[in-house]
């Protein structure tokens, strides 16, 4: 387990090699080592929904990618493989906040709709702390010329976050700095990463790239990245 030391509340990046099982195994294990009475998980699916929990669900998961929490017993636990898990906690309003952010919710918002939805049930913007988790680098992140495309049609700005790939037309995407910027915009300026590529770390990280490349897919290991109060 891994943590990230500025959030003030009981949280962890759970590896594989810390933690082996099925996801709902997973979570138990964590809900239990947190003391908590509820660790809750989404049906991701690379959007901006954030769901403001206040009753725990059990079996039917919601479609979502981010979850904000004022109650005390909950944890809100994020899948990734590659993409960003970022955690947010306001200490003294006891707020927190989980959001998974590839790259298609971090361009639509997901982070912005995240730290907005937490302001709206009692967190300040200038009390919130932010950890980011491991998740694949620019080194190990190529990408086409279409994928660069969407970044600086929308703005023309986000050209820093790319630099020529191997092959023609290829880029390599720095989704670390994306996502850092991005957290920066929103007017956060405390903000710790654990600052590891999933992709060339093979022994403590899954990575869905690499498991696509080395054709070893379905990957069926997750790192479960968890807060709570």
């Amino acid at each position: 387990m891994k943590t990230l030391e500025n959030i003030s509340t009981v949280h962890g990046i759970f590896c594989k090699d810390d933690l082996k099982g099925t996801i709902e195994e997973q979570v138990e294990h964590c809900r239990t080592t947190l003391q908590l009475e509820h660790c809750l998980i989404l049906k991701q699916v690379h959007g901006t929904h954030v769901i403001n929990v206040t009753t725990p669900w059990e079996e039917d998961l919601p479609s979502a990618d981010a979850m904000v929490t004022k109650i005390p017993g909950i944890a809100l636990a994020i899948k990734t493989a590659d993409c960003a898990p970022v955690l947010f906690h306001d200490p003294l309003n006891q707020v927190i906040g989980a959001v998974h952010a590839g790259w298609r919710g971090a361009i639509a918002g997901a982070l912005e709709e995240t730290v907005k939805k937490m302001c709206e049930i009692g967190a300040k913007l200038e009390n919130i702390q932010t950890g980011i988790g491991p998740m694949i680098h620019q080194e190990s992140y190529e990408v086409s010329q279409a994928f660069h495309d969407q970044f600086t049609n929308q703005n023309n700005a986000y050209k820093a976050f790319f630099i020529p790939g191997k092959d023609q037309e290829h880029f390599q995407f720095d989704l670390p700095g994306f996502v850092t910027e991005r957290l920066k915009k929103i007017g956060l300026v405390n903000i710790s990463a654990i600052n590891e590529d999933t992709y060339i770390n093979e022994n403590i990280y899954p990575s869905y790239r690499r498991a696509t490349h080395n054709n070893t897919l379905p990957l069926s290991e997750r790192i479960l990245t968890v807060i709570g109060l």
